[in-house]
C-alpha cells in the first residue's frame, strides 16, 4: 500500500519536481517508509511507500525496467504476483527484485497494457510511463478498492492517491460541485465518476486511462457481471444445486482469504462479531493458526455493541483479541482529521470508528482482512428483503400497492414508507427509493438548488426477467459499493495500514453473479448462501443474530451539546448559512426541531454537518 502521484503534460518542460514532491509529501501518512520520484521533460511521478512485499530498498519507486524507458507508480498489492513472475522468467524476463511492483513492468514489456490489467488478482492502482512511446498508462482495480483521482486541463492530466495531493497543485481549483450536493445529501454518495470537487474525478473501477500525444482515452477493461438468473433468480444462468454453490463459495474463499495473506509484515483481521468478518477470520486462523491478531469496535450502547459476539469468534479461534471503546466525545474530538483523511464529506458514520480501530491495529500489525463485500454480493442489506417482497407480490400486486400508496400519507425516511413508496414508484424507482437516506421534502427545505436536477446523474436500475434482487444487487455494486471501500482505505491508510478484502476478489464476483437470488435474498432471510456456509464454521449465536453493521446512535449524540452536538451550532453560524447552496432557515428549523426531540432529523443533519466541515476543511483549508 502507498500513495502515488501522476503529473503529465504534453508541452515539454512544465513538469516541477518540486511540485511532485509536495503533492507526494501530502500523503505521508499512506506510505511512512520510503520517498521517491521521477521526473523528465513530459511526466513526474510521485511514491509513498509502506512496505508488505520485500522490504529492501530494492521495492524503492517509482521503479524502472532494465532499459530505463518504463517506469511504474503502484499503489496496492498482487496476490497472484509469484505465478505472474514464474510464467514471466519462462518468457525470459530476469526479475531483479523480489516485489510484486516489478511484474507490472514486465507484464506491460511483454504482452501490453490490456493483458497486463486483466491477469491481476489484487489491489491497485498505478500509473505506467513508456517514455519511448511518451504514452502514460493509470490503471484501477476492477473493483475500485485503491482510489485514483484526477483532474485535467489544458494539455495537462494530475492523478493522485487523495484529493488533498491534486489541491496542492496551483491549476487545480478548491471549489465546490454544485451538482452533487442533492445526491451527496440523499444518498450519501457521489455517483457517475464525480467528487464534489468542481473539476475533480475518479478513475472508475476496472477502468484504464491512457494519455498519449496530449490525448486523453479512457476504456472499461473489466465490468461487473450480471447478477442472477431470471425471475427469482431461477432462469438459466444459475450453476448447479445449492450444495454444490455452497461448496464453491467454500472453496473460493478459502483461496481468496489465503491468497490475500500474502505478507513479509505481521497480519490480523478486523473482527467485528458479524457473519463476514467472523468468516474471514476463520479462514486466516485455519492457515495461521493460533495468536492470530484480531480488533473489533466497542460502544457503550449495550443494543449496539457487538464486542460480545467478537469475542465468542476469538475463543473459538484462539485469536490475540483486542477491542476499542468509542464515545461521542471520541467521534467529536476525532471528526475533522477524519475527514480531512477522507478528502470528501463522509458517507458513513462509523467511518471514524474504523478510523479508530485502525490505529489500534497498526501498533500491532501492518496488513488487516475484513469483511466487506460480502452485503453486496450476497444481499446482506434488510433492503433487499423488500426487493423480494416486491418480488412475491408479482406485477399485479405491485400495481395494487401502487394505488393504495398514492392515497395514503408516507415518508420515505419510514422502513414502511419506503415500501409504500416503492410500491407507488415501480420496480426500478423502487430500487432507487429505498436506498435514500432522506425524504426529498425535507430536501427542499434545506437546499437552494433543484435537488431533481442534482440527481440526474444517477444511473437508474434495470430490472431483467423480473428479478428485482438481482437489480438492487447490481445497483448497490456499482454505486453502494465504492464508498464503502473509500471508507476503508482512508481510514485504514490514515496510520499506515493495509486492508485487504477476500470477498472482492474477482472470482467472487464473478461466482456471486451466477449465484440465483433465491439462495441470497428471501423475504423472511438475508445472505443465505454466506449463513449456510457460516453455520459450518462459526458459534451459533453468530451466525443467527440480527445484523447490526456497525450502527451508530446519532439521534442521540447529536443531541448531546458536549459531544456531536456542538457541530450542530456550526450550522447556525452565519458562514454556514450564508452558503449558496444552503436555505439557512430551514437549516435552522431542522436543528431546532431534532433538538427539541420533535422530529428525528439524525440523517440529513449528519450530512449538513459534514458538507459544511468539508467546505470549511478542505476548500478552505481551515486546520484540522
Amino acid at each position: 500500500m502507498c500513495g502515488i502521484v501522476a503529473l503529465y503534460s504534453a508541452i515539454p518542460g512544465r513538469i516541477e519536481p518540486r511540485l511532485v514532491e509536495a503533492m507526494r509529501d501530502a500523503m505521508e501518512h499512506r506510505g511512512p517508509d520510503d520517498a521517491g520520484a521521477y521526473c523528465d521533460q513530459h511526466v513526474g511521478l510521485g511514491h509513498r511507500r509502506l512496505s508488505i512485499q520485500d522490504l529492501s530498498s530494492a521495492g524503492h519507486q517509482p521503479m524502472a525496467d532494465a532499459s530505463g524507458e518504463l517506469w511504474v507508480c503502484y499503489n496496492g498489492e498482487i496476490y497472484n504476483f509469484p505465478q505472474l513472475r514464474s510464467e514471466l522468467e519462462t518468457k525470459g524476463y530476469r526479475f531483479r527484485t523480489h516485489c510484486d511492483t516489478e511484474v507490472l513492468l514486465a507484464l506491460y514489456e511483454i504482452e501490453g497494457e490490456e493483458a497486463m490489467a486483466n491477469r491481476l488478482n489484487g489491489i491497485f492502482a498505478f500509473a505506467l510511463w513508456d517514455r519511448r512511446r511518451r504514452r502514460l498508462v493509470l490503471v484501477r482495480d476492477r473493483v475500485g478498492i485503491k482510489p485514483l483521482y484526477l483532474w485535467q486541463g489544458d494539455g495537462y492530466l494530475a492523478a493522485a492517491s487523495e484529493v488533498k495531493a491534486l489541491l496542492l497543485h496551483p491549476a487545480v481549483p478548491r471549489a465546490v460541485r454544485h451538482d452533487a450536493i442533492a445526491e451527496y445529501l440523499t444518498y450519501r454518495q457521489v455517483s457517475a465518476g464525480r467528487t464534489l470537487f468542481a473539476d475533480i474525478e475518479m478513475v472508475a473501477p476496472g477502468e484504464m486511462v491512457v494519455v498519449e500525444d496530449g490525448r486523453v482515452k479512457r476504456h472499461t477493461y473489466w465490468q461487473l457481471p450480471r447478477n442472477g438468473g431470471g425471475c427469482n433468480g431461477q432462469g438459466a444462468e444459475a450453476v448447479g444445486t445449492a450444495e454444490a454453490l455452497l461448496e464453491g463459495l467454500d472453496g473460493l474463499m478459502r483461496d481468496a482469504t489465503h491468497l490475500q495473506m500474502l505478507s513479509d509484515v505481521p497480519l490480523g483481521t478486523f473482527n467485528s462479531g458479524g457473519v463476514d468478518s467472523s468468516l474471514v477470520t476463520s479462514y486466516v486462523a485455519e492457515k495461521a493458526g493460533h495468536h492470530l491478531n484480531t480488533f473489533c469496535i466497542g460502544l457503550e450502547d449495550p443494543r449496539l455493541d457487538e464486542r460480545p459476539y467478537a469475542e465468542q469468534v476469538a475463543a473459538a479461534f484462539q485469536t490475540d483479541h483486542r477491542h476499542l471503546v468509542v464515545t461521542t466525545q471520541d467521534f467529536a474530538d476525532h471528526l475533522p482529521k477524519v475527514l480531512w483523511h477522507h478528502d470528501e464529506p463522509l458517507t458513513h458514520p462509523n467511518t471514524l470508528p474504523i478510523y479508530l480501530l485502525s490505529r489500534l491495529a497498526r501498533e500491532h500489525v501492518t496488513v488487516v482482512l475484513t469483511g466487506e463485500g460480502a452485503d453486496e454480493l450476497f444481499g446482506g442489506y434488510p433492503r433487499y428483503r423488500l426487493a423480494a417482497l416486491l418480488e412475491d407480490l408479482g406485477p399485479v400486486g405491485r400495481r395494487l400497492g401502487g394505488l393504495l400508496a398514492s392515497v395514503l400519507p408516507w415518508r420515505p425516511a419510514n422502513r414502511w414508507g419506503k415500501v409504500l413508496g416503492a410500491l407507488e414508484h415501480g420496480a426500478e424507482a423502487a430500487i432507487a427509493q429505498v436506498s435514500r437516506h432522506v425524504a426529498a421534502d425535507d430536501l427542499d427545505r434545506v437546499l437552494r438548488l433543484d435537488a431533481a436536477d442534482g440527481l440526474r446523474f444517477r444511473q437508474a436500475p434495470q430490472v431483467v426477467d423480473g428479478d428485482i434482487v438481482a437489480a438492487m444487487l447490481a445497483f448497490d455494486q456499482r454505486n453502494y459499493l465504492l464508498p464503502i471501500l473509500h471508507r476503508l482505505d482512508k481510514a485504514s491508510m490514515a496510520w499506515g495500514l493495509e486492508a485487504r478484502v477476500p470477498f472482492l476478489d474477482h472470482r467472487l464476483l464473478e461466482f456471486a453473479a451466477t449465484v440465483p437470488s433465491s439462495l441470497k435474498v428471501r423475504r423472511n432471510g438475508n445472505k443465505i448462501l454466506v449463513k449456510d456456509l457460516a453455520r459450518r464454521r462459526l458459534p451459533r449465536d453468530v451466525v443467527d443474530r440480527k445484523k447490526s453493521g456497525l450502527a451508530m446512535p446519532l439521534e442521540t449524540w447529536l443531541r448531546q451539546e458536549d459531544g456531536m452536538g456542538r457541530y450542530l451550532d456550526m450550522l447556525l453560524e452565519p458562514r454556514a448559512r450564508q452558503r449558496d447552496y444552503l436555505d439557512g432557515t430551514g437549516v435552522t428549523s431542522l436543528v431546532e426541531e431534532h433538538r427539541s426531540q420533535r422530529a428525528n432529523h439524525a440523517e440529513l443533519l449528519w450530512g449538513l454537518l459534514n458538507l459544511e466541515l468539508w467546505h470549511r476543511v478542505m476548500l478552505e483549508g481551515e486546520g484540522v
